[in-house]
């Protein structure tokens, strides 16, 4: 018979949100956007789509993590509409 979450499990989870939220704070005062995949999945999207880094758009970051980016969701079988990949809200930005 199998009975719901023990409190170990409880407790390890509340442990681990709460690091979750303390790690957020930690970066966040650092100016570390954690909300920043919305432009990475676009760009990684647009390069999957055949544009050029840097020729069909600008880019601050070097290339290799938008071509690994789509070349891990074109293995995967995952496709991103321009919508969701123009997103930057967690849970809007991903590819299905």
């Amino acid at each position: 018979m199998h009975r719901g979450p023990g409190r170990a499990e409880r407790a390890c989870l509340g442990l681990f949100l709460l690091f979750s939220l303390g790690l957020y704070v930690w970066a966040a005062h650092y100016r570390l956007d954690a909300l920043d995949e919305g432009y990475f999945i676009s760009a990684s999207w647009r390069v999957l789509a055949g544009d050029l880094p840097y020729r069909d758009f600008s880019t601050p970051y070097t290339p290799a993590f938008f071509y690994l980016n789509a070349s891990c969701s074109e293995s995967a079988g995952w496709t991103c509409s321009p919508c969701a990949a123009r997103s930057s809200s967690p849970g809007w930005g991903c590819c299905c």
